[in-house]
């Protein structure tokens, strides 16, 4: 370093300025050195932070199929093109050699097959989905799930090779001047619609509550069960003791109406303080509790005097087979912002839940709480006890069902699709909301 001071401090003075000492020389150049040290990490760490974005990114489009599907847009490009340069007897021969090839016939029996194993996983689901036992939810789920996926998949291959057969098929019909009839089958079978089932609809003939001494018919007891096991979860109390309550405050001439909401109101939450409630919010990518995945849980844990203990966020993975089916309801999440997440099974959502649950004073609770704890239960986590917040809203407010109706009836605003935590915190916040209404 002595050389390269005595040559800066020649040209220094050639240039008329004061090269300093050696000592300064040596100062500059080492915080010089230092300087471009930390400037180099810096923006190596940005740089790896942008590498590794990047790979996510590609990995998700990966596994989700993305570039697949680019690649089958691409295909059937080409054919368009190659189709417009066909005259009539080219394109009928290659349209008849597709529709005959043993690849379409292998994708037809391929899809066969695929909705022949989903429709016996189906039946499975149907004899355990009111069930109780949690092995035997989490079992028939997740083989309707994986046969779900399957179908999706056979049912992509299929419309590939449908999609570019329909390209020639088009050209015939322009060279010869014809068109499909309405009712004439497609050359060759579409796919069917992604399966989902329909959410079950909540019996609202009435918003009273109604009770029968003596039930003797099915509508009697459905009706008298509610009642029950709405109070029971309400108060913390048995079924046994919530019927014993109901048939007491009759027994003494209160209609049953009025009875079993006298029941709500003079429950006070907050001197009861062993208990714990633990409000839930989930987001699926399908409305089938059978045949979905949980994608995003939000989780409040809060004491009978509102003290909120925890908190989770938490994103699900899904099977990538199934990646079609996120974006495609209100969740608005993307593939990639799940993709490598833990799945929930293996999640600390799960975890925490059902240690949580498994605590006789802790009770779940929940905007169409019945609707929760079905995804809850295929996921094998089980919830004895539910507040169903819609119930509330429905039959003690007697306001609309949704979570914005039953916050709002209570004073506080939530607007429409905030995401699994906040539907919970809302739900949270209105059940505060509620306690404080019923004690005014």
């Amino acid at each position: 370093m002595r050389e390269q001071y005595e040559e800066f401090a020649r040209h220094s003075r050639q240039l008329g300025l004061d090269p300093g000492t050696y000592d300064d020389y040596v100062a500059i150049e080492h915080a010089a050195a230092d300087a471009n040290l930390e400037w180099h990490n810096d923006n190596a760490d940005t740089a790896d932070l942008a590498a590794e974005a990047a790979f996510h990114e590609w990995e998700a489009d990966t596994a989700s199929g993305q570039y697949l599907r680019m690649e089958r847009a691409d295909a059937l490009t080409d054919a368009v093109e190659h189709a417009a340069e066909l005259d009539i007897e080219q394109a009928q021969a290659l349209l008849h050699e597709r529709i005959n090839s043993p690849e379409h016939h292998r994708l037809l029996t391929a899809c066969d097959q695929a909705r022949s194993i989903e429709k016996v996983a189906e039946q499975r689901w149907a004899t355990v989905e009111n069930s109780d036992d949690a092995d035997a939810l989490t079992s028939a789920r997740s083989q309707l799930y994986d046969a779900y996926c399957a179908r999706l998949i056979a049912e992509d291959d299929l419309a590939a090779h449908t999609t570019i057969t329909d390209a020639y098929a088009a050209r015939v019909r322009e060279l010869s001047g014809t068109t499909p009839a309405k009712d004439s089958p497609p050359a060759v079978e579409s796919p069917s619609k992604p399966h989902a089932t329909a959410p079950a609809e909540t019996n609202s003939a009435s918003r009273d509550y109604t009770w029968v001494m003596e039930p003797a018919t099915e509508d009697e007891r459905r009706n008298n069960h509610i009642a029950v096991s709405d109070l029971a979860a309400y108060r913390g109390i048995s079924t046994e003791q919530a019927s014993e309550m109901i048939s007491a405050e009759i027994a003494s001439g209160t209609k049953p109406d009025d009875a079993i909401r006298g029941l709500y109101r003079n429950y006070n939450p907050a001197a009861d303080n062993d208990r714990r409630f633990v409000v839930v919010d989930l987001t699926t990518n399908t409305p089938s509790p059978g045949c979905s995945e949980i994608v995003n849980s939000g989780i409040v844990v809060m004491t009978s005097r509102g003290e909120i203990t925890d908190r989770i966020n938490e994103l699900h993975g899904i099977d990538p087979r199934a990646a079609r089916t996120i974006g495609t309801g209100t969740h608005h999440l993307r593939y990639d912002e799940i993709h490598g997440q833990p799945q929930f099974a293996d999640s600390r959502s799960k975890t925490r839940l059902q240690a949580l649950l498994d605590d006789p004073n802790t009770t779940l609770v929940a905007h169409d709480g019945s609707r929760q704890r079905q995804f809850l239960a295929a996921n094998g986590v089980t919830a004895p006890r539910v507040i169903d917040t819609r119930h509330l809203t429905e039959r003690i407010d007697r306001s609309g069902g949704t979570l914005a109706d039953f916050t709002a009836a209570h004073g506080i605003d939530h607007p429409a699709m905030n995401g699994a935590y906040n539907n919970a915190l809302a739900t949270a916040r209105g059940l505060l909301g509620f306690w404080r209404d019923q004690h005014k």
